[in-house]
């Protein structure tokens, strides 16, 4: 049997329902223009029906920017959009890149007719009543419905809070930093809700130098500093791995699914793997409040009609069931008390062929709308090679809401700052944990604090003190 070192329960939400608040709540007077100058709709508009039943217009194109390169890009091919494409007449060209990509399409000035970040404090997302539509006005001049299905959503997520956050989507250091971090139970604030330094928290340094010995002993890899998302996933599915360090064992679900199939007699399971030297409990992050991704449609799209539509779609129950469960009859079915069962050939499918349930039903990966709440009617909505690992994260789930999007306001010099401090110690932690000497150890952290120091790191905690707090408000309403 094949062990699973410290995996990190983190099922990720994309609750694009409060994205759609907050920009109806910016639009400003010129977006309101520039939305009453758009062309009339071609079908009736109503609030009881979903706009893209009523319209009849074919040969819809919307060209899609999703600012993230392991975005499937195919639309059409599988089951899930191929119905996407039929119910709404629609083809969508979808283009994916990075942060330099997102800001070369803003220097051009031609931008596509829908745009999908993962960064809510960014300059992009911050700006966006100056490019893009407010969502509200939208709907009310194409397809009111959607207002109705956007409240629906908020509620249902957020039932006692406000359905308004920011997104907490970061790069972070693999999984050894806020999943160590997390295994080991470090502090998120110190005394009376103030920042803590979680990278220098005592525990997780004593397990950074225990890592630097494993490394030492040969036991940990370089090649696992440079190896990429995809060298690590062709690794997961042939079991490369005799442990590993996981902070989201979800989106590798394929992959581990790949690997109990061709190996039948073998499994990953979850195990507490390193246990804090203080004897604190594991406190695994959940989903934030934020949700995950962003999208905006463009005041260039070329078909706001069919872009609100779209979002309306995707939003909707019915959306919702069709990304994640596919065609009801065909590939589940809804039970009597309200849960829904995979059909007897596509379970197959799920738990023998994980590629082609992957590339020919695309199931529960089309995420841009995403809703845990429909996982949830399904407990075989995840592949069983991670069963084992959910329920063993269960129990140490623990909110993380006062931490969210504390860092200071893009552009400012405190952010320009983080940025210098973040950078230093991704590569600060890589040579401490390949250091060949403890004393080599401590000097390499020293100069990291050091570091910090010189670079405003008590402007940066004050901010991040205020913001802590006005969370812990935020969350008593």
């Amino acid at each position: 049997m094949r062990a699973m070192v410290g995996l990190r329960k983190a099922v990720v939400a994309s609750l694009c329902a409060a994205m759609a608040v907050s920009l109806g709540a910016c639009g400003s007077s010129s977006a309101d223009s520039a939305v009453s100058k758009l062309p009339d709709p071609t079908y009736k508009v109503s609030a009881d029906t979903p706009a893209w039943k009523s319209d009849k217009s074919k040969d819809n194109t919307l060209t899609w920017y999703v600012n993230a390169d392991w975005w499937n890009k195919s639309f059409g091919k599988d089951l899930i959009t191929a119905q996407i494409r039929k119910d709404l007449h629609l083809n969508i060209n979808f283009v994916t890149g990075d942060d330099t990509k997102l800001n070369t399409y803003f220097a051009s000035g031609k931008l596509p007719d829908v745009i999908t970040t993962f960064d809510s404090t960014s300059k992009v997302s911050q700006t966006a009543s100056q490019w893009a539509y407010p969502l509200q006005e939208l709907a009310d001049k194409y397809d009111p419905y959607f207002n109705k299905v956007a409240k629906k959503a908020i509620k249902e997520k957020f039932p006692d809070l406000i359905p308004f956050g920011f997104n907490d989507f970061s790069g972070g250091n693999s999984s050894l930093e806020t999943t160590v971090q997390d295994m080991l139970g470090v502090p998120i604030t110190g005394k009376g809700n103030s920042y803590y330094d979680r990278d220098l928290d005592s525990d997780y340094i004593k397990w950074l130098d225990t890592f630097r010995k494993v490394h030492a002993d040969g036991n940990i890899s370089d090649d696992s500093f440079a190896d990429d998302a995809d060298t690590f996933k062709e690794k997961v599915s042939s079991g490369k791995y005799a442990t590993m360090m996981m902070d989201n064992f979800v989106s590798q679900g394929t992959q581990l699914q790949t690997f109990a199939s061709q190996h039948p007699d073998e499994q990953y399971v979850a195990v507490n793997g390193i246990m804090s030297t203080e004897g604190r409990k594991p406190t695994l992050s959940q989903s934030g409040l934020s949700g995950w991704s962003i999208s905006y449609i463009t005041k260039q799209s070329k078909n706001a009609a069919k872009a609100i539509q779209t979002f309306e779609y995707l939003l909707s129950d019915y959306g919702q069931m069709l990304t994640n469960f596919g065609i009801e009859g065909k590939t589940y079915t809804k039970n009597a008390d309200g849960t829904v069962s995979w059909t007897a050939e596509a379970d197959k499918i799920r738990l023998n062929d994980p590629d082609k349930w992957q590339t020919d039903y695309r199931m529960g990966e089309f995420v841009l709308f995403g809703h845990d709440r429909y996982k949830g009617l399904n407990k075989a909505s995840f592949v069983d090679a991670i069963t084992q690992m959910q329920k063993w994260g269960q129990s140490y789930l623990t909110p993380e809401f006062q931490i969210e999007n504390i860092q200071p306001d893009t552009g400012s010099s405190e952010a320009r700052a983080l940025t210098a401090i973040q950078t230093n110690w991704s590569t600060t932690m890589v040579s401490l944990i390949r250091a060949d000497s403890e004393s080599g150890f401590q000097s390499i952290l020293a100069k990291y604090k050091q570091f910090q120091k010189s670079n405003s790191i008590d402007a940066i905690n004050k901010i991040r003190d205020q913001k802590i707090k006005a969370n812990v408000e935020r969350l008593k309403d």
